[in-house]
């Protein structure tokens, strides 16, 4: 045998399997929060999606509702100068 060197113990010991239990726990735990922060942030990304395209549905309903105002403006006026232009 070799005298100071490294030597091996084939026993297994109750901290043997503490170290290997906790190592296991700790993926676990690990694994957990990590999908927890991914699903948050995945619905997170779809109510930002909803509401871009609620803004984009609103906005092209506001366009609309401008180019109806300035239709009717436009008839209004024309319908005023001929109104004027009558004696």
């Amino acid at each position: 045998m070799s005298e100071g060197g490294f030597k091996f113990s084939r026993e297994i010991n109750l901290g043997h399997l503490l170290q290997v239990g906790s190592l296991i726990v700790a993926i676990v735990v690990f694994s957990v929060a990590t999908d927890r922060r991914f699903t948050m942030l995945e619905i997170r990304q779809s109510y930002f999606e909803k509401m871009v395209d609620q803004l984009d549905a609103q906005s092209k309903s506001l366009a609309d509702n401008q180019e109806a105002l300035i239709r009717n403006q436009e008839r209004t006026t024309t319908i005023l100068e001929m109104m004027k232009k009558k004696p």
